[in-house]
């Protein structure tokens, strides 16, 4: 993604933590570890009954009886036994196969996302109230900038076998219109056709989406995603030269602060930030340390 700058992870100050900085590596997170329960859940279209599908209701019928129906009437009673299967079947098939493949890291930046609001420079995504709040042990934890550049090239050049396909790094849209799959299509398309339809693959992509995609209840976190294939609840090496600063809450405890400093300093980071309460404000502020 062009022009967009440095992107910040929050964390607590954790043994697993200080060990995957040790060792060099990104945890990519299932998404059955977030907070949001939306999180890769395909949204399903609320469908009404339709005589233009008649011929779906019969192919779907010979699909899910394995061949012994041949031809189904088309009436509300029969679209919706097909379209409860199809949209159970959406979820045993596709959602929850794509949920153990999609590993994914969370970043927040000051990139304008969707709903076209940036951060403030009171607002800046390494002073972010909520973000120390809720992800750093109330200024007790630490927050990280990366160069999203550097920190994909060592994705891809650290680790054999994993290529510029494997990752997906895009700004998180904000929104209360979910990306919605209809469940019969999905079916006909997903496990009927096999794949074998031109706009399969472009379909499937459009559904990956999902993992891109949260309510504006959490507009805050101005969040941007890298997404890994088949990186769920994996360690991926990067290097260390993408990182750019560290920044430690003044709640952090003085021999942790050492311990973290000490750390840093040995993968090369030669840039420690101090982040504090404002004096005259309800602010954050950062300091050298």
């Amino acid at each position: 993604m062009s022009g967009l700058g440095s992107v910040f992870k929050y964390y607590s100050f954790r043994k697993k933590v200080l060990d995957s900085f040790r060792e060099e590596s990104i945890y990519f997170s299932h998404v059955d570890q977030f907070n949001d329960p939306f999180e890769g859940r395909l949204g399903i279209v609320q469908a009404q009954f339709d005589e233009a599908r008649e011929n779906q209701i019969s192919i779907l019928a010979e699909y899910f009886s394995g061949g012994v129906i041949k031809q189904l009437r088309c009436n509300e009673h029969n679209f919706n036994k097909a379209y409860d299967l199809s949209r159970s079947m959406v979820g045993q098939s596709l959602e929850l196969p794509l949920q153990d493949r999609m590993g994914v890291v969370c970043f927040t930046s000051n990139h304008a996302h969707s709903d076209g609001l940036r951060a403030t420079d009171s607002e800046r995504p390494e002073l972010n109230r909520l973000m120390w709040s809720h992800y750093a042990s109330c200024l007790a934890g630490f927050c990280v900038e990366f160069d999203p550049v550097v920190l994909l090239e060592g994705f891809r050049n650290l680790n054999p076998g994993l290529t510029h396909d494997h990752f997906d790094l895009q700004c998180v849209q904000y929104t209360e219109k979910r990306f919605l799959l209809d469940a019969m299509d999905t079916v006909e398309r997903y496990a009927i056709e096999g794949g074998k339809r031109a706009d399969f693959v472009h379909w499937l992509e459009q559904t990956t989406q999902a993992y891109f995609q949260k309510s504006a209840a959490w507009s805050y976190e101005r969040e941007v995603r890298i997404v890994g294939v088949d990186q769920a609840r994996k360690k991926v090496k990067f290097s260390a030269s993408a990182i750019k600063n560290v920044f430690i809450g003044y709640r952090m405890q003085k021999s942790k602060q050492t311990q973290l400093v000490a750390l840093f300093k040995s993968l090369g980071v030669d840039s420690f930030m101090r982040v504090r309460l404002a004096e005259d404000s309800f602010q954050l502020t950062a300091t050298p340390m």
